[in-house]
């Protein structure tokens, strides 16, 4: 039954468009799974695609049409019959048997009552395998820190101390330096005094008279 009605074509569909829909049946999707790590094993799975199938999602894509009719060399017509053929004999082995094997995607099962029931298969990249690895332990370090009580506080923070004293001293006499040579200007262009104006005071002058008194 499989190879007369050319199931295969939904097969390949569904690997490439991650959808398909079998008419009258239901939708079938993939979905990723990411890599995960298995610790117990020591193993890298890589990700790999689950098949869900949704019952009341019959209705077909016009992108699947197409393709059904292109691959298949079939006009639109002829791809209705054979869509009704393949949903007849789909529904026909689940009323007999209960069962319907889909190879490469999983089994549907028929309840007493109707109700379809999908099992898929997962299905895993060629180009990504089980990855082993092995386990690197790191050995915790444990140091202590402790002084005799003879030593002094100062004692036991002076190698942090010189350290600082250190780090600064090159910048202070930087910064010192700087400081000097500012006085040396004040006091050569502007007054001895530092604490002096730094412009020559206001002299008030006395205009003279513009105008002569007549008595």
């Amino acid at each position: 039954m499989s190879h007369n009605l050319n199931i295969t074509f939904y097969t390949n569909y569904l690997m490439l468009n991650r959808a398909v829909t079998l008419p009258g049946i239901g939708r079938f999707e993939l979905h990723r799974v990411p890599a995960r790590n298995d610790l117990d094993r020591s193993q890298i799975l890589p990700a790999f695609f689950t098949i869900r199938f949704d019952p009341y999602k019959v209705e077909v894509a016009d992108s699947q049409s197409q393709y059904m009719m292109r691959k298949q060399n079939l006009t639109a017509d002829a791809l209705i019959n054979n869509s009704n053929l393949l949903t007849s004999l789909i529904q026909e082995k689940l009323s007999k048997d209960n069962l319907f094997d889909w190879p490469e995607v999983g089994t549907l099962t028929q309840s007493e009552a109707g109700i379809l029931f999908f099992e898929g298969r997962n299905i895993q990249s060629e180009f990504y395998k089980i990855q082993p690895y092995k386990k690197v332990t790191r050995h915790e370090i444990a140091t202590s820190f402790s002084s005799p009580e003879n030593l002094s506080s100062d004692e036991i923070l002076e190698p942090f101390s010189d350290s600082i004293t250190n780090k600064w001293r090159v910048p202070g006499i930087v910064l010192l330096s700087i400081v000097l040579l500012l006085i040396v200007a004040r006091l050569m262009y502007g007054s001895f005094s530092i604490l002096g104006p730094r412009y020559d005071p206001i002299k008030v002058a006395t205009p003279s008279m513009t105008y002569k008194r007549f008595n």
